[in-house]
């Protein structure tokens, strides 16, 4: 994902078969994003991993260029799914918001990884989005886009209702993950839509992958979405 001043390009692999993503220990990415001229790119994300018997989830990577300098940010997920308890609200939800308000807004940007979206809860009873922990509280009215990088698709039909309650009060969400992982049984969930969702103001937007003879062995979806089209 890499998001400039006006447009967020907007890159998903259709089936990554990549063992391994880390950077090596030699290479200075700083350095080199600092010595070439990025004047249209803000920010890149990348998700380390190495792969196993089973994947093993690394760091989310952000390279964000602050004042014409670009300074790096590693990020771990705090939690996939909710507890509903005193313990759990002091220990990880509260630490969670204060990382979010002093490490994760990245300009006019917030940063949720995978599964964080759930910090905004489902009622079943009430059939509706709650923010039972007033995380939105956190996002001050700069914030316009929430970035959230995400492992591989979600399915669950309260993770579209999520997307469009945390994207009110015209706000961007824009979720990117990489196709191809198998379920236990050897089948692939992707679906026909690209490797992305997004919303603002309480709906789902469209963006189509775009046509490009860009040759590589990871299937690269690239879409193209104008922050100023709402």
């Amino acid at each position: 994902m890499v998001e400039g001043s006006k447009n967020l390009r907007i890159l998903g692999s259709k089936n990554l078969k990549v063992k391994a993503l880390v950077k090596r220990k030699s290479f200075d990415v700083i350095q080199t994003l600092n010595n070439i001229k990025t004047n249209n790119i803000k920010t890149i994300f990348i998700e380390e991993f190495l792969d196993g018997n089973e994947r093993e989830a690394g760091e989310y990577v952000i390279y964000f260029k602050d004042n014409n300098l670009w300074k790096e940010y590693r990020l771990i997920q705090k939690f996939g799914t909710l507890e509903y308890t005193k313990s759990f609200k002091d220990t990880v939800i509260e630490p969670f918001k204060v990382e979010v308000k002093e490490q994760r807004l990245l300009g006019n940007c917030a940063v949720l990884l995978c599964g964080e979206t759930n910090v905004v809860k489902y009622s079943r009873v009430n059939k509706k989005i709650e923010d039972k922990f007033n995380f939105l509280r956190v996002l001050n009215n700069d914030i316009k886009i929430i970035l959230n990088p995400i492992h591989d698709r979600m399915t669950r039909f309260e993770m579209k209702l999520k997307g469009q309650y945390l994207s009110k009060n015209k706000r961007w969400v824009v979720s990117v993950w990489n196709k191809g992982k198998s379920d236990k049984n050897g089948k692939v969930k992707d679906g026909q839509k690209p490797a992305w969702t997004i919303y603002y103001d309480g709906k789902e937007k469209e963006i189509r992958p775009i046509v490009c003879d860009i040759s590589n062995q990871v299937n690269i979806e690239i879409g193209i979405l104008n922050l100023n089209n709402a």
